[in-house]
């Protein structure tokens, strides 16, 4: 059994995959397995896949029908449990690249604390006079730093995607968590669900990951799009069904996952207008009566 699987979900991306794998590949701790799901490529991404695989043992292909990132996750995530049970898991984006030493610094923070996540520094890759480069590396950048309690003030500051961070497999074995599936933004209900049922977070300043960022991406034509960006609530519906399904995770956290609704609500407001608001408050109402029943 691998102490850490790697979960990657690729989508047409031939230009970016190679780079990508390789430095996964060099990593100096070498006790890691690499799932790759392909999530339905028309490009070339597939056939490079299959020859990294033949390279390499450590790596494992699934394709799949165009489901989407989330979708793609779930299935790997899928494969760790019903196949190998990693201690860990790390998700990475096909376009993105990491250090070498990602894995042996997470082995050792893994070890010598009792920490339930770690989450590090990464360098936003791409034109940095753009908005979208700005925007997300103000948001990525850490303020906090080793070994804390995770208290509700600190799951609100820590950021919300997955790419910077290392989970426990026992945590997303036990509490059931998974990936929104045909949403935007399908990291937000993931980590948020982490973090109700974490105690300790590490945070390492230390820039383990790359992120690659342009313009006229999937993630910038989102953040434009007023409809797509009602995904940013539909998040949180995500969030209440997986803490709901635990009774005493959910009354525990019930005050933090209120607030996460009016936090998640009133972000989405500021970003909709006629149409879009009207459907907003249509999932206000819907959301809120199920909470208040629950």
């Amino acid at each position: 059994m691998a102490k850490f699987s790697i979960i990657i979900p690729i989508y047409n991306s031939e230009q970016f995959l190679k780079r990508c794998l390789d430095s996964v590949l060099a990593q100096t701790f070498e006790d890691f397995q690499v799932i790759c799901i392909d999530d339905g490529s028309t490009d070339n991404s597939f056939n490079v896949l299959t020859r990294y695989k033949l390279k390499d043992k450590r790596i494992k292909v699934i394709s799949q029908e165009n489901c989407g990132q989330g979708s793609a996750r779930n299935k790997g995530i899928e494969y760790v449990l019903n196949n190998s049970m990693s201690e860990y898991i790390y998700f990475l984006d096909s376009d993105d690249y990491i250090e070498q030493d990602l894995l042996e610094s997470a082995w050792e923070t893994f070890s010598t604390t009792d920490t339930d996540l770690i989450c590090f520094n990464t360098e936003v890759v791409g034109d940095e006079s753009s908005r979208l480069y700005r925007r997300a590396r103000k948001y990525a950048q850490l303020s906090l730093v080793g070994l804390l309690n995770f208290t509700d003030n600190i799951k609100d500051l820590t950021n919300v995607y997955v790419w910077n961070k290392v989970f426990k497999t026992e945590l997303i074995k036990n509490y059931d968590i998974r990936f929104a599936e045909k949403l935007c933004y399908e990291d937000i209900a993931f980590c948020k669900m982490y973090f109700l049922v974490s105690d300790k977070i590490y945070f390492d300043m230390r820039r383990f990951h790359h992120y690659m960022i342009r313009e006229g991406s999937l993630m910038d034509l989102n953040f434009k799009s007023e409809i797509v960006a009602l995904d940013h609530f539909r998040n949180w519906y995500e969030i209440f069904k997986m803490a709901v399904k635990n009774k005493e995770v959910f009354e525990a956290k019930k005050t933090i996952i209120e607030k996460w609704f009016w936090d998640y609500y009133f972000m989405t407001k500021s970003m909709v207008k006629t149409s879009g608001l009207m459907e907003l408050e249509k999932l206000k109402a819907e959301y809120f009566k199920e909470f208040d029943k629950a």
